[in-house]
């Protein structure tokens, strides 16, 4: 995959990261998915999971250039028959989105601050299926909410975190863990 170059302030996730995170998924859990890259940024995480051979991948950016370049990389990769891209804000996007993921990746801005209200908007929206994972990517320094949304069994429920330098990533599955 040539991943798109990315915009002054977007920071996207490192190929470390990345590969980190697709090596701790059940094997062949991807294949066939449907998933959400949510803070899409350059959609590396997106197009990875459309490397290995997920169905659809639907990206959320609302920055327009950074859209473009998604959609570049997707025609280049030959992706175009089995994604979208929303120029929108992902809480615009929770409202519209239809059809519920296998897999969501969301990676907010480390300065947004909104990560618990984010989290609670994605595990109150019914866009992951029961048993499916959310992926969250966040900074070290801010502990993610451990059962976001509302009850505790219909929401999210924390499986795990992994830190790779000032970068944790948060493994969450929606309804109770097991």
């Amino acid at each position: 995959m040539r991943a798109p170059r990315a915009k002054a302030g977007i920071r996207p996730t490192s190929a470390k990261v990345r590969a980190a995170i697709f090596n701790m998924l059940p094997a062949g859990f991807v294949v066939g998915a449907r998933v959400l890259d949510a803070y899409a940024g350059t959609g590396a995480l997106g197009i990875d999971a459309l490397l290995r051979d997920a169905a659809w991948a639907d990206f959320v950016e609302q920055d327009p250039a950074m859209c473009q370049r998604i959609q570049e990389s997707l025609e280049t990769d030959g992706f175009t028959d089995r994604s979208h891209v929303y120029r929108a804000t992902v809480k615009k996007a929770m409202a519209f989105l239809g059809k519920p993921y296998d897999l969501i990746f969301m990676d907010p801005p480390y300065a947004d601050g909104g990560m618990g209200a984010t989290m609670t908007l994605a595990a109150e929206s019914g866009l992951l299926r029961d048993g499916k994972l959310l992926i969250l990517e966040h900074a070290s320094r801010v502990s993610p909410p451990e059962h976001p949304g509302s009850p505790k069994e219909a929401g999210l429920s924390l499986l795990r975190t992994r830190r790779y330098g000032d970068t944790s990533v948060t493994f969450y599955i929606r309804g109770q863990a097991t």
